[in-house]
């Protein structure tokens, strides 16, 4: 599934901005707790019930995919909408899967190890099989790749432990917090970027 989510990420944002983009793939709580229902047989808390479907409407709202502004710039914004509930759809059902292993019993590092290997196997298929191979990042590239690499493993294994405890849609939910500290470390990065004043340096 990351493949897909993937690719359904990149085709999304060719489609629609990529603020909107971002506001679909929040309803992946939605998505998250229909299939905790569904699958799991888990239940669905009263509040919850609730609240996800208000919140996937608000997102639809603010992202009106069927408005007529930025026609021209986007014109097929209905199927960019749709990949980009699709994206939300298959996160959701990536986290049902590890929920589901992560009840099972299994090991946290068996579940993020093997699921690493099951990426890696799909991608290399597909690399091979429809573009002729991999396009080798630049040697410049190599030290963030190596950092986002690292960040993606403690936030996959910090997800599978949380997994084992609550629900997919209480964890979708959690979810959320990331806008928070996304806009934290953007804000800090800017400031840190910005140049000094005239009378800062005059100080």
């Amino acid at each position: 599934m990351p493949l897909p989510r993937l690719r359904a990420m990149f085709f999304a944002v060719t489609l629609l901005p990529l603020v909107e983009v971002i506001a679909l793939t929040f309803t992946m709580p939605l998505w998250g707790a229909l299939f905790g229902r569904l699958f799991l047989g888990e239940p669905l808390p009263r509040v919850l019930a609730v609240a996800l479907p208000a919140c996937a409407a608000g997102v639809v709202l603010i992202t009106e995919p069927w408005s007529p502004n930025g026609a021209d710039a986007f014109p097929r914004r209905g199927l960019g909408a749709a990949v980009a509930l699709c994206h939300a759809a298959l996160s959701a059902a990536a986290k049902t899967c590890v929920r589901a292993l992560g009840k099972g019993g299994h090991h946290p590092q068996v579940i993020v190890l093997y699921l690493t290997l099951c990426g890696s196997a799909i991608s290399a298929s597909v690399l091979f099989g429809l573009q002729g191979g991999p396009v080798a990042p630049l040697p410049r590239q190599w030290a963030l790749l190596c950092a986002t690499g690292a960040c993606a493993f403690g936030s996959q294994t910090f997800s599978t432990l949380a997994l084992r405890d609550i629900s997919v849609g209480e964890a979708a939910v959690v979810n959320y917090l990331s806008l928070v500290w996304r806009a934290s470390c953007t804000a800090s990065w800017r400031s840190r970027r910005r140049p000094a004043s005239t009378e800062q340096l005059v100080v």
